[in-house]
């Protein structure tokens, strides 16, 4: 497990695919799923990302701790589109330090859902599902490209996906940091 404290880190997936440097980066243009294994190092922090997706013209999806309700895993978008606000359902993150928790937000269609360590913490309809190309950007510990709050993740990640399909709770449950998985992640 890497240790270091989050800085913000940006990974353009603009020619080649971070995972698989000879596959281009296709694009999602609608169903997805973004997994992490992350070890935040505190209750207190607010709104910084373990990874998010982000067009590069404003538009993100990214998992985001703390934004909007203290110590909260959610669905974080340009503008609260694809969050839900109300969190008081939502259970307050208890592993903090070391510990690592997988964290999956899942995009179907209309509809968004939340996985820690394979269980389900929320659902929730939206609109719709944002696009991203070719060009898109993947960011880990600030938020999106242009907050203003400069909020960072403070803790560790093992590992970081980007699927370009709306994965099963099943195959969430499946997964396992660092080993390859059925379906393979696009990034």
């Amino acid at each position: 497990m890497k240790t270091a404290s989050l800085l913000p880190a940006m990974l353009l997936l603009s020619g080649a695919s971070v995972a698989r440097a000879a596959t281009p980066f296709p694009g999602i243009a609608g169903d997805k799923t973004l997994v992490v294994w992350a070890a935040p190092s505190n209750a207190t922090q607010r709104g910084g990302s373990a990874l998010t997706l982000e067009d590069r013209r404003s538009h993100f999806d990214g998992i985001v701790f703390g934004e909007v309700a203290p110590a909260r895993w959610m669905a974080g978008s340009d503008f609260y589109r694809r969050t839900r606000q109300a969190q008081d359902d939502v259970p307050q993150e208890s592993e903090f330090g070391g510990a690592l928790v997988q964290i999956a937000i899942v995009y179907r269609g209309k509809q968004v859902e939340i996985f820690r360590n394979g269980t389900s913490l929320a659902r929730y309809p939206v609109e719709g599902a944002q696009q991203f190309g070719s060009d898109s950007a993947v960011v880990i510990g600030l938020r999106h490209l242009e907050a203003q709050d400069g909020a960072c993740l403070a803790g560790s990640i093992d590992d970081a996906r980007i699927y370009g399909t709306a994965l099963t709770a099943a195959q969430i449950a499946a997964l396992r940091p660092n080993q390859p998985s059925d379906p393979a992640p696009l990034a």
